[in-house]
């Protein structure tokens, strides 16, 4: 994110857990929130489920979303975490993102959704136990064993730093 720009200060990490039923991804808080954040960074938004469950369980409003990529592709009317208005977020007055994926044109459904996937996705699932039935699903398999394959080429050791320690994580790159 700083590379991207942010200068603001980060020293506190909300925790969401998702687990996945059937393969439907299911989101929670970790804990109860002890402070009611102004600002929130997320590395990518695609559908805004893991957002939308920090907003609605801690009742947060009228915050500041920055993110590094998003989704720009969002469902008509009201059966999504994300709508056509506003920051696109309910509760989310600004949001600022360093980029925008489009979905590919389809004559036949429209507007198709970006595969959009979080860095912390791709730098440790996707090269470790998913990329077979995750990224396959996604892209084929060829692509999928590509993306894994160019995967494994990056520095894992922030991410990997990051799962351990996430206080420690924000001390040493957050500054």
């Amino acid at each position: 994110m700083r590379r991207a720009g942010y200068q603001g200060k980060t020293d506190k990490i909300i925790g969401v857990k998702r687990v996945y039923r059937g393969g439907v991804p299911y989101c929670s808080l970790d804990r109860r929130l002890e402070e009611r954040p102004e600002i929130i960074i997320e590395d990518i938004i695609s559908s805004g489920q893991t957002i939308s469950t920090i907003i609605k369980e801690a009742e947060l409003t009228d915050l500041e979303l920055i993110c590094l990529l998003a989704s720009s592709n969002i469902d008509k009317g009201g059966n999504s975490y994300r709508y056509r208005k506003g920051s696109t977020i309910e509760g989310v007055r600004k949001l600022y993102c360093a980029q925008l994926a489009n979905g590919i044109p389809n004559r036949c459904t429209k507007n198709q959704k970006p595969w959009i996937l979080s860095m912390r996705y791709l730098i440790t699932k996707a090269i470790d136990s998913d990329y077979e039935s995750y990224l396959s699903r996604k892209f084929g398999k060829e692509k999928a064993l590509m993306i894994k394959d160019e995967s494994s080429k990056l520095d894992r050791e922030p991410i990997d730093y990051l799962r351990k320690n996430p206080e420690g994580f924000l001390k040493r790159y957050g500054e």
